[in-house]
């Protein structure tokens, strides 16, 4: 396993994330390489949630958690209370108990899952960390852990590779998966930075980010 991935694992949660992704390859500088990295998903979750768009970060939250359920049966069913609290159906009580309940499996997933390479362990954690009470933490944890059940599918793939290979396999998969995140943001929060139409049907919109409020700087 690469090194740098290794930190990763061993590092939970968003601080320090792009440090280990750059360090992956050094073909993929997170500063320069890509237009993506203007707007990235951390910088912009924290944007969102200074703008006080805490429905949208929840929301994104679990688009994160419902990648590759198929490999966590539990996760389908934290998913399912993630999708009944946004709709109004399951209250803060619940989410707290079934939390309390899960706590044991996901320390389990979060450390021996996660140093054997399971996928399903990162899945897991995706769809535990989108009931986090504070939605933006919701979305930041969840989606580190979708980049780790990128990283460690690649991983099963790579079996035998050195570690420069796959480490530029990880690093690429990761970049894939932020993508797909700044798109699914970034097509919800279009709408919301139109101004308003000559009717006053839409609501005034709020400021829009510039590329120093969304990037999280190395």
């Amino acid at each position: 396993m690469p090194e740098q991935f290794r930190f990763m694992l061993t590092s939970p949660g968003p601080s320090g994330l792009f440090v280990a992704i750059a360090s992956a390859s050094a073909s993929w500088n997170p500063l320069t390489a890509s237009p993506w990295n203007v707007i990235e998903p951390v910088g912009l979750c924290r944007y969102l949630a200074r703008q006080g768009h805490r429905e949208l970060l929840r929301r994104y939250a679990l688009w994160c958690a419902r990648h590759g359920l198929s490999r966590s049966l539990t996760g389908h069913l934290l998913v399912s209370l993630t999708e009944r609290l946004l709709e109004g159906d399951a209250g803060p009580e619940e989410v707290r108990d079934v939390r309390r309940k899960m706590r044991p499996l996901a320390q389990v997933a979060s450390t021996v899952g996660l140093q054997m390479g399971s996928p399903s362990a990162a899945t897991f954690m995706a769809a535990y960390s989108a009931l986090d009470p504070d939605p933006l933490q919701a979305a930041l944890r969840a989606g580190w852990y979708l980049h780790l059940q990128a990283g460690l599918l690649v991983l099963r793939r790579q079996r035998g590779a050195s570690d420069a290979s796959a480490g530029e396999a990880v690093g690429k998969a990761i970049k894939r998966v932020q993508r797909r995140q700044v798109d699914y943001l970034l097509n919800r929060l279009a709408p919301m930075l139109r101004p308003p139409g000559p009717s006053g049907e839409h609501s005034p919109p709020i400021p829009q980010p510039t590329a120093s409020e969304v990037t999280t700087p190395l």
